[in-house]
């Protein structure tokens, strides 16, 4: 019985490893989307001050 316990106890702790593991990694991926998409946010802003620029130029 004792042993069965103690199987029990290790299998649990294996799996709050597991889901703490994945916890980590769901953080870091939301996190690094989130920079992602203010990275493109702020190309896209370069972009469009640049495309203004130009069709002053041109005028």
């Amino acid at each position: 019985m004792n042993f069965l316990l103690n199987a029990l106890s290790w299998l649990i702790w294996l799996i709050n490893i597991y889901l703490i593991a994945a916890g980590l990694f769901l953080v870091g991926s939301a996190i690094s989307y989130i920079a992602q998409q203010i990275n493109e946010h702020k190309q896209n802003k370069v972009i469009n001050v640049n495309f203004e620029s130009k069709k002053e130029n041109l005028k």
